[in-house]
């Protein structure tokens, strides 16, 4: 090979390089072409990523109707990246399982997050606990209950232990002579109220309106006619961010609503009519609220301890199935 060959080549190497590195750094960096952006024609824009965390875990990611990542089986978390920024129909899918769904923006050199995803199952199950309950009341420590049973024109009162389900008697009707069974329950919880009453007397005193203070208790949920609306009570940093103050409206309905409980400090349990419904807080693009079960007028009671909904209709009681880990 000639001296003037070599040179040749060296200057063409020397130019294809040139022209490779900034296409090679800009890549590393998170650049793309975006061949369809807002204004048209092509643009070389910085990408962004998404990152969801699920329960129940292996849970699959669908951007635009078509099928991404799948959330990790140790975590439940997925991230996604190198994304054109732009808005995306998300759809996050595990069978037996209702879907959620949200329009999200991604933003350029930005993650969009979603980290407190939980999908409800669409066939819950439920285990029946008692028959003949007109009545239960929840220890304060929620690890038992006292169930009031009808026995033909007269009552008992029983207690269940919530861990192993198991039932013993505590008093019959004609046993409690000149006590109410409101006194009854309050002497039989002193102790456990005493020590909530001393751990609360702990706690800084904040003035708040009445309502359902979440597990966090950064948030308080309440009823308006109608509507479910959540009270932040202190700034929320993450996505979607809120000020301290701020008050958002999760649902408004056709039927009167008689209970409201939070599931984790991002979805709420409420009842309207016969119907037991679970909606989220997550206001971007929409709520998601789905009809988890129908009772006939049911009174709900979630158990933050083993993080099963008890339901008392029609004179029984029953359990559902684990809904959290």
């Amino acid at each position: 090979m000639t001296r003037k060959t070599r040179n040749i080549l060296f200057f063409i190497l020397l130019i294809l390089f040139l022209l490779a590195a900034p296409s090679t750094l800009l890549y590393s960096w998170g650049y793309r072409f975006d061949f369809s952006p807002p204004g048209g024609g092509i643009k070389i824009t910085q990408t962004g990523g998404f990152y969801f965390k699920v329960w129940p875990k292996s849970a699959q990611v669908v951007i635009d109707g078509k099928p991404s990542k799948r959330t990790d089986f140790f975590f439940g978390a997925a991230y996604l990246d190198n994304i054109l920024p732009k808005k995306y129909e998300v759809e996050i899918q595990k069978e037996g399982y209702h879907s959620w769904k949200k329009t999200l923006e991604v933003k350029e050199a930005q993650v969009t997050d979603a980290k407190n995803i939980v999908l409800l199952p669409q066939t819950p199950k439920f285990a029946a606990l008692s028959q003949n309950v007109e009545e239960f009341f929840v220890s304060p420590d929620q690890k038992k209950m006292i169930l009031m049973e009808t026995e033909g024109r007269s009552f008992s009162l029983k207690l269940l232990e919530l861990q192993g389900n198991v039932k013993s008697q505590l008093a019959k009707e004609s046993e409690l002579r000149d006590t109410s069974l409101a006194e009854f329950v309050d002497s039989f919880f002193e102790v456990e109220k005493k020590e909530l009453a001393e751990a609360i007397a702990k706690e800084p005193e904040e003035e708040r309106p009445e309502g359902e203070l979440s597990p966090d208790k950064k948030k308080l949920a309440y009823l308006a006619n109608s509507e479910v609306w959540v009270l932040f009570l202190k700034e929320e940093p993450g996505q979607p961010s809120k000020r301290a103050g701020e008050r958002l409206l999760v649902g408004r309905f056709s039927e009167k609503i008689n209970q409201v409980f939070w599931l984790t400090s991002h979805y709420l349990v409420l009842t309207t009519g016969d119907k037991i419904r679970i909606a989220e807080i997550d206001d971007r693009d929409r709520v998601n609220i789905i009809d988890f079960a129908e009772f006939k007028s049911p009174e709900i009671f979630l158990n933050q301890s083993d993080k099963k909904l008890y339901i008392l209709s029609e004179g029984s009681l029953s359990a559902s199935e684990k809904l959290l880990p």
